[in-house]
């Protein structure tokens, strides 16, 4: 009869073990040692292959395919590196514009809650429309009630007649194909500066000689601008009160001053070859120092 012996694990063996262990974890890690599960080749499946479309063919099929297409293709690119031949580009899909009444017939097929609110804002709306057109209407009457006073019903009076005057003149010319020239106190074309400040200058001349007594005595002034026309010749082809200074004493003594100053000086040779008829158009002041001038 034997007696079975148990081997025992010393500590040497732990240690042993430990170490193997921890060599064999070092080589995975440091040369790279990975497994892989074999595919299985006995189940009969083939790599799958990339085929491109092509839109052009040739008769000779290529030595050295890059793609497989449906025909053959040789020499059909034009850059240096391999690109993937590509389908053209579809058109981008456009959405129908809906129409104006499809996008408001929601509004119209809503609830009748829906259908208060609408009618109610639309009628807001249409009373805040009549009463601001009420309030226009009314301020229009306002307007015209109020009559305009003495001094208003002369400047515009004269204003009227100033415009009138003036199409008058236009038409004149116009009709008698006559070259006019406007010059005023801004004018620097020598020529035309030059004869206006002679005609200028007999202007005050006269109208101081003969200024208006009843100016005088009542100690009037003020300014108004007044057009003269002069013929080539030096006489006096209409006169036209622009702005009347709010007086007919002194735009009357305007007006006969001109008349008595006339006729002036004929046009100089290198005005009459341009224009045949010359408007001047000036601003008469009546100082308090009882004096006309002119500017």
């Amino acid at each position: 009869m034997s007696v079975a012996q148990t081997t025992q694990v010393t500590p040497d063996d732990r240690l042993g073990m430990t170490l193997l262990f921890a060599v064999i974890l070092h080589a995975i890690v440091i040369l790279g040692i990975t497994f892989t599960v074999l595919k299985d080749k006995s189940s009969g499946k083939s790599p799958p292959l990339e085929i491109t479309l092509v839109h052009s063919k040739s008769e000779q099929a290529p030595v050295k395919e890059d793609y497989l297409a449906q025909v053959n293709q040789i020499g059909g690119g034009n850059t240096k590196n391999k690109l993937r031949p590509t389908s053209p580009t579809a058109k981008p899909f456009t959405a129908p514009v809906p129409d104006r009444a499809e996008a408001f017939r929601p509004a119209m097929q809503a609830t009748p809650r829906k259908q208060q609110l609408i009618k109610n804002t639309l009628t807001t709306k249409r009373d805040s429309y009549d009463i601001n057109t009420r309030i226009k209407e009314k301020n229009q009457q306002v307007e015209k009630k109020r009559l305009p006073n003495a001094r208003e019903l002369i400047s515009s009076s004269m204003e009227v007649a100033s415009l009138n005057a003036e199409m008058n003149e236009r038409q004149q010319m116009h009709s008698s194909n006559l070259r006019s020239k406007r010059i005023a106190a801004n004018t620097r074309e020598y020529k035309y500066a030059s004869y206006m400040e002679a005609w200028r200058a007999k202007v005050e001349r006269i109208g101081n000689i003969n200024y208006p007594e009843a100016a005088k005595q009542r100690n009037l002034t003020g300014n108004l601008l007044m057009d003269v026309v002069l013929n080539a010749n030096g006489t006096v082809n209409n006169i036209t009160l622009r702005r009347s200074s709010g007086n007919k004493i002194l735009d009357d003594a305007a007006i006969r001053i001109v008349r008595l100053a006339a006729p002036f000086a004929p046009f100089p040779d290198n005005i009459r070859k341009d224009v045949d008829v010359l408007v001047i158009s000036r601003t008469w002041q009546f100082l308090d120092n009882n004096s006309l001038r002119s500017r």
